[in-house]
């Protein structure tokens, strides 16, 4: 990991707890070093009106077939996809787009390095001193 780039992920899993994490990160420091993730695209936006500057990350199933679409109608910063869906072709299109590629859960050094040869932006896994 490089020194000062690390950020806390924080995933949306119910659409009813917006309201009190966006309380506890806009405090003091927390909002410029969290990023916000979740499978509910319409959290991400109502994130964008309310708190524009926090980072957030659109989070897929499999690979959609325009998921730069997707994660650009959800006002994301990034595109959040399990590292068995992410080659060459989608981190060259996302970055084309000004968004990031978050590859996750990457546990095993193999994948882990692949991660890194694409070019993937975040790398979440269980084991950060691995990345």
């Amino acid at each position: 990991m490089k020194k000062g780039k690390q950020r806390i992920a924080i995933e949306i899993k119910e659409p009813d707890t917006l309201e009190g994490i966006l309380k506890i990160v806009t405090k003091g420091w927390l909002s410029s070093k969290v990023i916000i993730v979740s499978f509910w695209h319409n959290v991400l936006k109502r994130i964008k009106e309310i708190e524009p500057e926090i980072k957030t990350g659109a989070i897929f199933v499999g690979r959609p077939v325009d998921a730069v679409s997707l994660a650009k109608a959800a006002q994301s910063e990034l595109l959040c996809l399990k590292h068995k869906f992410i080659d060459e072709e989608v981190v060259v299109e996302c970055h084309e787009n000004d968004i990031g590629v978050n590859a996750w859960v990457v546990n095993e050094i193999e994948d882990i390095e692949r991660m890194k040869e694409l070019g993937v932006d975040i790398i979440s896994s269980n084991y950060p001193d691995r990345v």
